[in-house]
């Protein structure tokens, strides 16, 4: 999944075009909205905290290593 579309799927932040006005324009949005920047904020830390903790992502990436074919013996 593209970086973009988890942030926006889960809306722990605000995704923009890669230009340096879109980009501005997204920052300058969080920052004028302190509302906006506590939700985000909290969103993105229990995304972090329930999605993407070392825990999680190692049993993750044990999974995958464990789901490869044997090599040949």
């Amino acid at each position: 999944m593209a970086v973009g579309r988890l942030i926006e799927a889960n809306a722990i932040g605000l995704a923009a075009e890669a230009t340096p006005q879109a980009t501005a324009q997204a920052v300058l949005r969080v920052l004028s909205d302190p509302a906006l920047a506590a939700d985000l904020g909290g969103r993105g830390r229990r995304f972090a905290e329930q999605r993407m903790a070392w825990p999680i992502v190692a049993g993750e990436v044990l999974a995958f290593y464990e789901r490869l074919p044997r090599g040949v013996e």
